[in-house]
């Protein structure tokens, strides 16, 4: 299925996250969408409350440490660039793919 793919230029993703680590490990145990802004880039791609991120761009969200899940979330840009994500989100015993793109006013 392809993913789903939303566009804006408000500078607002609209999403919260909670990440929980294994203890023994340090490394990210599960991360879980806590809140989603109504009307924002995340509700328009479907995200909810309580879906957990699986992976961003392609590279697993979990099992890393935190300074890899930083890296991975991390974008530089300047005015007239995008910022965009490509997100696996689980929900219950699913899963889907989403894009989430940015237009960064210059």
């Amino acid at each position: 299925m392809a993913p789903v793919r939303v566009e804006d230029s408000s500078l607002f993703f609209g999403y919260s996250l909670d990440v929980h680590w294994e203890r023994s490990t340090g490394d990210i145990d599960y991360i879980e969408f806590t809140s989603v802004e109504r009307g924002s880039l995340a509700d328009k791609a479907g995200l909810r409350a309580g879906d957990h991120l699986l992976e961003v761009d392609g590279k697993p969200a979990t099992g890393i440490t935190q300074a890899e899940f930083v890296a991975l979330m991390s974008r530089d840009f300047t005015g007239g660039q995008t910022i965009s994500y490509r997100f696996t989100v689980g929900r219950g015993f699913f899963f889907r793919r989403m894009d989430l793109v940015l237009r960064v006013r210059g």
